[in-house]
C-alpha cells in the first residue's frame, strides 16, 4: 500500500493505545485503541480497515430451485397431501367437508371444514395438470 501524498511505501499496520496523541477519545474511561498505517516520510495516517464479523455466504447449489408456494408450508396442505386419496373416495360416495373435517380432528389433524376444501381443489388442480402432461 503505498502514501497518496508522497507515493512511498506505508509502514505495517500499527495499534495506539492509552497517551498516544493518535488516541481517538470518545467518552468512556476504557483504554480506547486505534489502528492503522503510517507513512516513514511524511507522517500520512490511514486508519485501518476493520471487516466486520458475518456470517459465510452460502453458496449457491448446482440443482435450480423450484419457486416456493406458500401453500405448500401449511399444515392443511401437508394433511391433504396426506389423505388425499382417502377424502376423494369419501367424496365421491358423498360425504360432506363438514364430515371430512370432523374425521381428520377426530383422527388428530386439526383442520377447518373451508381450508381443507381450499387445499383440497388446489392439490387436486395440481395434481389433474401433472396427469395431462
Amino acid at each position: 500500500m503505498s502514501c497518496p501524498k508522497c507515493n512511498t511505501r506505508l509502514r505495517e499496520e500499527r495499534t495506539f493505545s492509552g497517551p498516544s496523541g493518535l488516541l481517538r477519545h470518545n467518552g468512556g474511561s476504557a483504554t480506547n485503541m486505534i489502528s492503522g498505517f503510517t507513512c516513514w516520510k511524511c507522517g500520512y495516517w490511514r486508519d485501518a480497515d476493520v471487516v466486520p464479523v458475518m456470517m459465510a455466504v452460502p453458496t449457491k447449489s448446482e440443482e435450480p430451485k423450484r419457486e416456493w408456494d406458500p401453500v405448500e408450508k401449511t399444515a392443511t396442505h401437508f394433511i391433504v397431501v396426506k389423505f388425499y386419496e382417502s377424502i376423494v373416495k369419501q367424496r365421491e360416495a358423498g360425504v360432506s367437508w363438514y364430515t371430512v373435517a370432523q374425521l381428520l380432528t377426530q383422527s388428530g389433524f386439526r383442520v377447518q371444514e373451508k381450508t381443507l376444501q381450499k387445499h383440497f381443489l388446489l392439490e387436486q388442480s395440481k395434481r389433474c395438470e401433472a396427469g395431462s402432461d
